[in-house]
């Protein structure tokens, strides 16, 4: 079975890189109400957000929506 954590792994990326959720909401378009919904799983990102957050990161898509996120091979360069 697949577990779709979107929420719990945006958290993770944007603590590990240090963001805001002020500061992420500005640089994905979308209001700071939005991007907490995202984090708490009361809202899903469209396609399209998703896809601009796994740029930002520059990490696969899949590896943003499935369990088990590794930062092993994840950088701090964003």
């Amino acid at each position: 079975m697949i577990i779709l954590t979107i929420g719990k792994n945006l958290r993770k990326l944007r603590l590990f890189f240090g963001y805001s959720q002020q500061e992420l909401s500005y640089i994905l378009d979308v209001t700071q109400t939005t991007y907490s919904k995202w984090e708490s799983d009361l809202k899903t990102p469209t396609i399209r957000n998703l896809v601009k957050v796994s740029q930002l990161y520059k990490i696969p898509l899949e590896d943003l929506v499935y369990d088990q996120l590794k930062f092993d091979h994840i950088q701090r360069s964003a």
